[in-house]
């Protein structure tokens, strides 16, 4: 039996800010928290000296500061996730180790 997603109920993140959580999962929205988490996976393992992943990290970078807005884009992911795209390029860039916030998992 299918249910649909019609409980919502906030989740508290890193940093106190509240983000939706829906009762049922999305196998649309999972993917795309995916390709944005892959680029954090990254990004850290190059921080720790990894070399295997140093032309994917200059890839990922520069997707971060893309404007393209073509499907599967960084901008076109953050507006199908409702993200604020400037507080996710700061996370990607800041020196500390990013912890993905829980309802990326949802």
């Amino acid at each position: 039996m299918m249910h649909a997603a019609v409980d919502m109920m906030m989740v508290d993140v890193e940093g106190g800010e509240q983000q939706p959580r829906y009762s049922s999962y999305n196998p649309f929205k999972a993917l795309l928290r995916n390709v944005l988490s892959d680029a954090f996976v990254v990004r850290d393992l190059v921080r720790k000296g990894n070399s295997l992943f140093l032309s994917q990290f200059e890839l990922d970078r520069m997707w971060f500061f893309s404007k393209d807005e073509s499907p599967f884009s960084f901008l076109w992911i953050c507006q199908h996730l409702a993200l604020d795209p400037r507080k996710i390029q700061a996370l990607y860039f800041s020196a500390e180790s990013a912890k993905i916030p829980r309802w990326w998992a949802a």
